[in-house]
């Protein structure tokens, strides 16, 4: 009996660091491997730990996690972790202000949270310009920018906590694109101008 029960706390602790199979879909642990893996154009991730996107400029912008033109068809799978947007919230649009997700023109991004928790969420942005355009006193998108002609469906997840600066709106989801979401997933608990805003 307590051999029993020390295996089934050693799987346990495995559940907790560790990601079972799942056909199709790359497992990840880390920022790099994310940034690295949402540039094929047909991904399918899956979170085995909260990612913090802290890689400032890096990226030619800031720190939000940019899906590609060519991306036709990516899918993110939350399984109940953090997407944190780590940058510092500004009154000024150029200091590091961004949305956690930003979806490029003909895009195409499902997310989703298979965990048996459903705890899976996209938290901390401050919205990035449509333009791209430093300088700018108004941002759109706390957690998601969908630009034109961009496709994003969520049917797992919750997008909170995420604001825009004054003038802007979405807090929680801009969608200039096709937004569809469903199943589990939830916009709540997010701001613009202050006020709650979520889409």
């Amino acid at each position: 009996i307590l051999l029993k029960s020390a295996a089934a706390v050693l799987l346990l602790l495995a559940a907790a660091f560790f990601c079972t199979a799942a056909a199709a879909a790359t497992d990840i642990y880390d920022e790099a491997a994310l940034r690295e893996a949402v540039t094929q154009p047909d991904f399918n991730v899956r979170l085995c730990a909260d990612i913090k996107l802290t890689d400032f400029y890096k990226t030619g912008r800031d720190n939000s996690l940019v899906i590609p033109p060519a991306v036709t068809k990516g899918t993110i799978d939350l399984n109940g972790h953090t997407l944190l947007y780590a940058g510092v919230y500004s009154t000024q649009s150029g200091d590091n202000n961004g949305a956690v997700i930003i979806l490029k023109p003909g895009t195409t991004l499902t997310v989703k949270d298979t965990s048996e928790a459903k705890t899976g969420k996209i938290t901390g942005g401050t919205g990035t310009h449509p333009l791209m355009n430093y300088g700018e006193s108004y941002l759109f998108g706390g957690g998601v920018y969908v630009s034109s002609t961009g496709t994003f469906t969520m049917t797992g997840g919750e997008i909170i906590g995420n604001k825009v600066l004054k003038d802007g709106v979405g807090g929680g989801v801009y969608d200039y694109g096709t937004m569809t979401l469903g199943g589990t997933a939830k916009i709540t608990g997010n701001t613009a101008n202050s006020t709650a805003n979520n889409v």
